[in-house]
């Protein structure tokens, strides 16, 4: 497959996932966090399960073409682009743990960062 198509793909299952972390109950209500003593839902699992496939396999395809994505941004806005990623995956993970309300500023921070990575490669890689 493409680098352009393999982008897209794992972009919208990121989009996907970060919509369905995001999306309200169905009872109109979002809780900011999960209470402590209970795990997240099926629906949570399924967002988080998206999220996670499309962030690998983005940052997979950062670190395989690189020097592109190198040459594309120039070394400190890709440093800064990394710095927001891991800071969001940090914040996620953190939050998450600690039963906190940042763990979804934290993933869109995190799928922000490597969608615009991904945008850099895209753009650059011939195919």
């Amino acid at each position: 497959m493409r680098v352009r198509a393999q982008f897209l793909v794992a972009t919208a299952s990121v989009v996907a996932g970060v919509g369905v972390l995001l999306a309200p109950a169905a009872d109109g209500t979002r809780p900011p966090g999960l209470p402590w003593g209970h795990g997240p839902s099926s629906v949570d699992l399924l967002g988080l399960a998206g999220v996670g496939l499309g962030l690998a396999w983005l940052v997979a395809l950062v670190v395989r073409y690189l020097p592109a994505v190198r040459r594309r941004l120039g070394d400190r806005p890709l440093f800064v682009l990394a710095l927001l990623g891991g800071f969001g995956l940090g914040s996620a993970l953190v939050s998450v743990l600690d039963g906190g309300p940042w763990w979804a500023p934290g993933l869109v921070v995190a799928s922000l960062a490597s969608v615009t990575l991904g945008a850099a490669l895209a753009s650059a890689s011939p195919g």
